[in-house]
Parts: structure tokens; sequence; C-alpha cells
């Protein structure tokens, strides 16, 4: 049995299952039995991986630093034990041990608290093809942290995260490109990485893409489109995107105007705690729009919207 089918085992063992109250009396001994056969297994495993490792097996040298890294039944947390597991691995050029001994570093995490060292390990995991490691250094680039600050390598890097897989970085990528930071500015660059992190479930990126649409802005001006894009950001949890949506309801603008679905929305936004959302909500109840008047409610979202920094609501 593999390590993932003995923690799968493992948790099976957890279970409560549908069992009677005397049958769980019954049984108890036998899952504590069961556990500590699963503990000593587990233990036993990681010992036979290490050894693998110190024959030069670097996904052994990985897997039993992750072994050590996350911990778990029968086998103690302990970063100090990792660490050299993964620079071993690192040496033999394992991408994702690079990144996980760089956050090592970075953290100060079972080895000396070391930004330089950090920027190198995630560089290297960068360049083996971890697309945490090139999102990790480009945050670096990005802030100067443990190198000197450059924008348009920081991009860069966010562009080869995308390209690696790393979804979320795609809409980095992506507002970098809108907004011209690092890179020239080119909005028709910038919605082809919202469309892409959109598609994988990004529900920020969802939200800026249905905003390139309702301005036209390297797209065709599409109202309808961004309605949709903004319900599918709204939906998977985006303030920014419940507001936008609430915004197009409220003009009427790819959709039927309703002032009622607006509050519903703008409710939403203002719940995820996008300040336009609580203000506008204050609005339409001062003004009995869409919802009941009541002053009381209107206060209660202005003083919310305010406190997340609307001037408006102040």
């Amino acid at each position: 049995m593999g390590f993932a089918g003995l923690m799968r085992a493992m948790m099976a063992a957890l279970a409560l299952g549908m069992l009677s109250a005397p049958a769980l009396a019954q049984g108890e001994a036998a899952r504590a039995q069961d556990m500590a056969e699963e503990n000593d297994a587990i233990a036993q495993l990681v010992a036979e991986v290490e050894e693998q490792c110190r024959a030069d097996d670097i996904e052994a040298c990985f897997a039993a630093g992750g072994a050590y890294y996350f911990g778990n039944t029968g086998v103690v947390q302990n970063r100090g034990k990792s660490a050299p597991l993964f620079a071993k691995a690192c040496l033999g050029g394992h991408a994702i041990s690079c990144s996980m001994l760089g956050g090592l570093h970075e953290q100060g995490d079972g080895v000396p608290l070391n930004i330089e060292m950090a920027a190198i390990y995630y560089q290297k995991g960068c360049d083996f093809g971890d697309a945490g490691g090139c999102f990790s250094i480009g945050l670096f680039y990005d802030n100067g942290i443990g190198v000197t600050k450059n924008l348009p390598k920081a991009t860069a890097l966010y562009v080869r995260s995308c390209e690696l897989g790393f979804m979320l970085v795609c809409n980095n990528a992506g507002t970098r490109f809108e907004h011209g930071v690092g890179v020239a500015k080119n909005a028709s660059t910038a919605a082809g990485y919202y469309d892409q992190a959109c598609k994988e479930g990004e529900a920020v990126a969802c939200s800026n893409l249905g905003a390139l649409y309702a301005l036209g802005n390297g797209v065709l001006q599409n109202n309808t489109r961004a309605v949709s894009l903004f319900k599918s950001a709204c939906e998977g949890g985006n303030g920014g995107g419940c507001y936008n949506l609430g915004m197009h309801y409220y003009k009427g603008l790819g959709v039927p105007q309703s002032l009622t679905t607006a509050a519903t929305h703008f409710t939403k936004a203002c719940e995820k705690d996008h300040a336009g959302g609580c203000h506008n909500l204050g609005v339409l109840y001062q003004n009995g729009q869409g919802v009941p008047k009541d002053a009381v409610k209107a206060k209660s979202f202005f003083d919310k919207a305010c406190r997340l920094g609307n001037s408006n609501s102040c």
C-alpha cells in the first residue's frame, strides 16, 4: 500500500459510520488497534522513503520532506527535518522542492530566516518549472523583497506562472497588462489572461473580464456578456462581481432594469465587504428603491461602507 493509500485507509478508520451504540462501544478497542497499526505502517513507510532518498532517489527526498513538512498520524511535523530533504531534492532538479525550501527560508520555519536565500530557491523552483516558485519570486521582484525591485521582471514571472498552470496568477498577469504595470498597456492581452483564469473558475478574473466587456476595453462592448461574467464572479464569491451585477440591474444594462434584483446583489456584495455594495444598498434603503424605506438600515449600511473605506458614506 502506498503513502496516499495509507492516508485514505487511516481516514476510513476514523470515520464513525452508521453503528449502533453497543456496536460503537464494542468496536472502540478494535478501531484503536487498527489506528495504532496504521500509525506504525505510515512511520515505517516514511523511514523506507528516507532510505531511498539517501540512495539519491529525488522523488523519495521530496516525499519524505513533504511527510515531515505537513506531519500526520504516524509522522510528527518537523520542518527542520523537511528542509534538508527538500534541499537534496532541489539539488537534483525537483522544482517544487526548491519552492518549498524557499518558503521555509522566507518564514524562518525549520531554518534560519533568510529572505535572500528564499529568493534564490524560489527562482530555482521557477527555473525548474514550478508555477508557485515563479509566482513567489515574482512577488519578491514586485515589492523589492530580497531582490532589487523590478516591475517588468515581476510581470514576466507572473506570465510564466500562468503559463505553468497557476490560474489565479493568470488574473495577476491580466491586471498587469490592463493597467500597464511593468509592461505596455494592452487590454486585449489582459482579456485573454482574464478569460483563461475565468474558465478555470477564478471568480475575480470573471469580474475583471466582465468589466472589460462592460466598457468595451480591449474587447467589443457587450453588456449581455458582461452580465454573464459578473454573475459567474458573484456566484464564485467575488464581491466586486456582485456589485457590478447589481449596477447592471440598477441601470438596466444587458438585463431588464430591476431595483429589487439590484438590491439583492448589492446585499451579496456588502456581505463580502465590498464598500460600494454597502453604500449603494444604503442608498436604496434611504430612498425606498427596490426595498422598503428604512433609515435605520440605511445608516447601518452607510456606516459599514465608511468603515470599509467609502468616503461618500461617512
